[in-house]
């Protein structure tokens, strides 16, 4: 029983389709780039892609706001 759970050797072959392959790898560089993009260029990805309105004020409200929507973006 146990070993139909947890197989004794795993030889991470795939066997599908290499479409479906190749898929995968565009769609995780896809994400990945997107994931950099909120995360290290806050202001064109937030206000750009967005259209998030800043908020002024002093102390600069804005850098605490980039910080969760990067957090964010990353997590999801």
């Amino acid at each position: 029983m146990l070993n139909k759970i947890f197989p004794p050797v795993a030889d991470n072959n795939f066997n599908g389709h290499k479409i479906a392959l190749w898929g995968f790898i565009l769609f995780t560089l896809l994400m990945t780039l997107r994931s950099i993009l909120h995360m290290f260029f806050e202001k064109y990805g937030f206000h750009e892609i967005a259209n998030f309105l800043p908020i002024e004020g002093d102390p600069d409200p804005m850098l605490l706001i980039y910080r969760f929507f990067s957090l964010w973006v990353l997590c999801s």
